[in-house]
């Protein structure tokens, strides 16, 4: 999910502005841990991908993944668990309209959400 807000801010954004530099260092985050995540089952594509980021020596000589303390943030894992749910319900939605033949791909779909104190609600429309 965080890829295509990523793009857009990439693409977007003014080189040095705060948003921009933001996306550019989760990305590099990500391609710091992927590969060191991925290794003890992927080793031959980690290596690759340590090596193409101009590191030395290998992947295995390096310590395993610890988290950031300073990542741990209860109100974004709240949030974010709020999205994952919302995503669930929406992919559902996708899948009925797909298995009755109303569209053949999540594109075909404009989707509103509401949301509001009492609750929330999933709308949808077929693009034209």
């Amino acid at each position: 999910m965080f890829a295509p807000s990523a793009l857009s801010h990439l693409q977007t954004d003014a080189p040095n502005s705060t948003r921009r530099r933001a996306s550019q260092t989760v990305l590099r985050t990500i391609l710091d841990v992927l590969p060191r995540l991925m290794a003890p089952i992927t080793p031959f594509l980690s290596e690759e991908i340590y090596s193409a980021l101009k590191q030395e020596g290998s992947i295995f000589q390096n310590t395993y993944v610890q988290p950031n303390p300073e990542w741990k943030n209860e109100e974004v894992e709240k949030a974010w668990n709020c999205v994952e749910s919302i995503r669930g319900e929406v992919n559902k939605e996708l899948e009925k309209l797909k298995k009755e033949g109303i569209v053949k791909s999540a594109l075909e779909v404009d989707l509103s959400i509401t949301t509001g104190a009492n609750g929330g609600s999933l709308g949808r429309r077929r693009k034209e």
